[in-house]
């Protein structure tokens, strides 16, 4: 019986493929409309094709046994925190690149060239493990990972290092959300809402971790081997998959569909237009940043109206194409938890990206610190955010509740960079101590916002997703925190300069690298230098201040509902999206 249904099964996806192309094995032209009229809502679905997926979705599905269990969790947890320790790891090495590329208009770029992949390719690669298995979506995503922190280290122009960081923040896309992935597959239950949350609660510590690691190693065996360290437990995880991932069955019916049917779901219109977007708009905010006139010129005002028309296609895209091949789904956004959580990510990730990346510029210029001392020096900030993470992973557990965090949270990351927006050089250990801890606990209380959509308001087989557009409002947070952060500071700068009473030989020296003030600025003018330093970073922490008011407030809109335990509405992952189910329903499949 079993055998007939599975044989009746292939003979039906068989029959969908062989309809769709001509007697030669092409698709035809009547064919391509057809595809692309059902892309857009303006034709039903193949009834066969919607039979296949409820064929499907009755077939059972079985979770690997304890020992396959251990080596899942090994190859997801190894890359995962690498992945997130290369977010921020860089943030004590920015004064080193500046001086070793002798390139300050790119120090926007360091950051941004991983954030923004990693942004960007979120809800796509959501989609793809949805749709593809995960052995053969998660080894590329290493093998970026790995080419990438190779070619880091070996960088000996600033362009290369630049493209290099592209490269990894392509491999840390694929692993943060082939790791959630693995987790669905490997855990049943009760047994994943934990994992989840520990995996929340190290994706934080290993993010706060990064400005820590990388100034350590930079001031001891050299930077290069802040990206070397990457590779050998990444290659490792490869082996592990490449040889000892379990064979997978089918955890949604969408793996049965036909090539072409899955690509198409990726929404690659909308996906290329957000992309050109973004990246117009990083360009003319870096470029804004280090003009001489301070102004913007035509070349940027183009590019400007490149990005407004690229961010106008996609909403266009979005609004039109159908929610099951739509890159954001309209009925997914459109849920309060899951907008509310990734608006709130957004204003955290910016927030904290703003003050780990001049909290360094901060300790290392104006305090003379080294890059270890620097890092040393933002424990306290590691720390609380760590501790107050695993407290809301298992209080929530308890209350059956995210919100007092969230809330609790927003109220501490705002005082804290207010507090800190007011420091200068005569500040004292102690107190910037203080500071550091209520911003850490306040960022720790708020980092389980990726996964609270999924714990809260969504059926399992929309949790892929969810993952990929809570994870862009975080990445896209940290992509434009670092460029605007920059321009502001830029800004700044050479305003004061002009203004200091200072020799214009001075003033040239200065606005060259003002992070090298220390080594190129006479001592008889380096403590006007320091007060200008000191006031420009203070208005860069006005924008992180912005964005903590803003999670704050954003804290009151996430809905309060109660955590549920995964798989309890029944089924792994489940069949189709709840949204893409309703679709048919309206057009009539």
């Amino acid at each position: 019986m079993d055998t007939d249904k599975s044989n009746s099964t292939k003979d039906d996806s068989k029959s969908f493929t062989q309809r769709r192309t001509t007697p030669h094995g092409r698709p035809g032209i009547h064919g391509f409309i057809k595809s692309i009229r059902c892309m857009y809502g303006k034709e039903a679905y193949d009834e066969k094709l919607a039979q296949l997926w409820d064929a499907e979705c009755r077939e059972p599905f079985e979770y690997p046994n304890k020992g396959k269990r251990v080596v899942l969790l090994i190859s997801a947890i190894l890359p995962y925190m690498i992945g997130c320790l290369d977010h921020t790891i860089i943030a004590t090495l920015i004064p080193t690149f500046i001086e070793k590329f002798d390139r300050p208009a790119d120090i926007g770029w360091y950051a941004s060239s991983y954030f923004l992949p990693f942004a960007l390719l979120m809800p796509t690669l959501g989609k793809c493990y949805s749709l593809w298995k995960i052995k053969w979506l998660f080894l590329p995503s290493l093998i970026f990972l790995i080419s990438g922190s190779m070619l880091c280290g070996l960088a000996q122009k600033s362009g290369v290092f630049i493209m290099a960081r592209v490269l990894s923040g392509t491999g840390a896309a694929g692993i943060l959300q082939g790791s959630l992935r693995i987790l669905a597959f490997a855990l049943p239950g009760a047994q994943r809402i934990y994992m989840e949350g520990m995996g929340a609660v190290m994706m934080g510590a290993c993010i706060m971790s990064g400005p820590l690691i990388g100034g350590v190693i930079a001031d001891t065996v050299g930077w290069e081997w802040a990206f070397w360290i990457n590779i050998p437990p990444t290659v490792l995880s490869f082996v592990i998959v490449l040889f000892f991932f379990p064979t997978e069955t089918p955890r949604t019916a969408l793996f049965t569909l036909p090539t072409m049917e899955k690509i198409k779901r990726l929404d690659t219109l909308g996906s290329l237009c957000l992309m050109i977007s973004l990246a117009c708009l990083i360009t003319v905010l870096q470029d804004y940043s280090y003009s001489l006139t301070l102004t913007i010129g035509p070349k940027d005002i183009g590019i400007a109206v490149v990005a407004g028309l690229a961010l106008a296609c996609f909403l266009v895209q979005e609004a039109l194409v159908r929610p099951d091949f739509a890159l954001i789904p309209r009925s997914m956004i459109s849920r309060r938890s899951v907008w509310s959580s990734s608006l709130l990510l957004f204003f955290v990730f910016a927030g904290f990206t703003n003050f780990v990346f001049f909290m360094s510029i901060f300790q290392q210029v104006v305090q003379a610190e080294t890059a270890a001392d620097s890092a040393i020096h933002m424990l306290p900030y590691v720390i609380s955010a760590t501790v107050t993470a695993a407290i809301t992973s298992l209080g929530a557990t308890i209350i059956r509740l995210y919100n007092p965090f969230f809330i609790t949270g927003g109220v501490l990351f705002s005082v804290g960079l207010g507090l800190i927006s007011h420091m200068n050089e005569n500040v004292v250990q102690v107190t910037k101590f203080g500071y550091e801890v209520l911003v850490g606990s306040g960022v720790g209380l708020m980092v389980m916002a990726n996964i609270s959509p999924c714990h809260t308001d969504l059926p399992e087989k929309d949790h892929a997703i969810a993952n990929g557009v809570t994870g862009l409002g975080g990445a896209l947070g940290a992509s434009i925190a670092v460029p605007v952060s920059s321009a502001l500071f830029n800004r700044a700068v050479r305003v004061g300069i002009m203004a200091l009473d200072v020799p214009l030989s001075v003033k040239i020296i200065a606005a060259e690298n003002i992070t090298a003030i220390n080594q190129t600025v006479p001592d008889e003018y380096r403590e006007q230098i320091v007060d200008l330093l000191v006031s420009s970073i203070q208005v860069v922490f006005l924008f992180g201040v912005g964005c903590a008011i803003a999670a704050a407030i954003t804290a009151f809109v996430v809905p309060w509902k109660s955590v549920t335990v995964p798989g309890s509405s029944g089924g792994q992952d489940g069949c189709l999206p709840s949204w893409s189910k309703r679709s048919q329903k309206i057009d009539g499949s």
